[in-house]
């Protein structure tokens, strides 16, 4: 009975090392495992590169409106640039101050450096993408054929412009942009224009989605994909989330929608979007004529150049 009783033990600890060593096995083979909740990743890096107007204007800056560049933008007393703008907010929102931004009143925003989250930094390449919120426009008039886009057409002409010098233009790659069914995450997309050549470009939902890039891997919540709006697309009408939460976890204030450039399958006149707790849109909301929904551009640039 002892000797019977000491193999039944060993029996049912082998059984359960191996059923053990299965489960690790599982979890080592599982992406979403291996990356962790979206509260156990590392944080990722960050870099600057460009400038864009941003932040509200300091109390003690003055402006000299004789003082315009080939932007537009202003010299300020503190020896920074500065955009001008007649705010009209999307809703109630306030600037980072604290002050709400009042619809009819004029603002100016200091040109500050774009930081960037280094999605990857591989040979030679840096995959960016801009860390806030920037702009807000309309993704097209009536058609969400990213080729032909409103939006593209922005980003790789003003925006590349106003946002780069000569030499950091120099340093963007020009990247082939897919613009696949496969990049949108539908099986079959009809909507689906014919692969750009392009310096700056929304990222698709495939990218948003990739854990190659640190994303989860699904298009539910995640804190990686959530992007702030900055002061300046406030005032620009870009919507930003108006509610503090008392669970500080939750907390989404601030946070905007942006565009990804993928259509849906179902019509041709939405687009994916970016929610402001970080989950990717892809249902029949997001229609591309909305000019509140916010710009998150992404770039391809020779690491050297950072």
């Amino acid at each position: 009975m002892k000797k019977n009783g000491k193999r039944t033990i060993a029996a049912a600890i082998a059984v359960m090392l191996v059923m053990a060593c299965a489960l690790f096995a599982l979890a080592a083979c599982d992406e979403t495992s291996t990356l962790g909740t979206k509260d156990e990743r590392s944080d990722p890096a960050y870099v600057e590169f460009g400038m864009f107007p941003q932040t509200v204007k300091a109390d003690d800056v003055t402006v000299d409106e004789s003082s315009a560049d080939a932007n537009g933008w202003y010299l300020g007393s503190d020896g920074a640039r500065y955009a001008k703008v007649t705010a009209a907010p999307h809703g109630s929102c306030a600037f980072s101050t604290g002050a709400a931004v009042e619809s009819g009143k004029t603002y100016y925003f200091k040109v500050e450096p774009i930081r960037w989250q280094v999605l990857s930094d591989a040979d030679g390449t840096m995959f960016l993408l801009a860390d806030r919120v920037l702009a807000n426009m309309a993704y097209d008039a009536d058609n969400s054929d990213y080729a032909e886009s409103d939006i593209r057409a922005w980003l790789n002409g003003d925006f590349l412009t106003a946002a780069f010098n000569d030499d950091e233009s120099a340093d963007i790659l020009v990247t082939e942009v897919d613009n696949s069914a496969a990049s949108t995450g539908f099986a079959d997309n009809d909507n689906v224009s014919e692969n750009t050549n392009d310096k700056i470009f929304l990222p698709s939902r495939a990218e948003m989605t990739s854990t190659a890039y640190y994303f989860l891997k699904d298009d539910g919540p995640d804190r990686f994909r959530e992007r702030s709006v900055s002061d300046y697309a406030k005032a620009t009408g870009a919507y930003a989330h108006p509610e503090k939460s008392a669970d500080s976890t939750q907390d989404y204030y601030g946070n905007g929608w942006w565009w990804l450039r993928s259509p849906i399958d179902l019509r041709d006149n939405v687009a994916c979007a970016v929610h402001v707790n970080g989950i990717v849109r892809y249902g029949s909301a997001d229609y591309v004529s909305l000019a509140y929904i916010g710009v998150v551009p992404a770039l391809r640039v020779h690491s050297s150049a950072i």
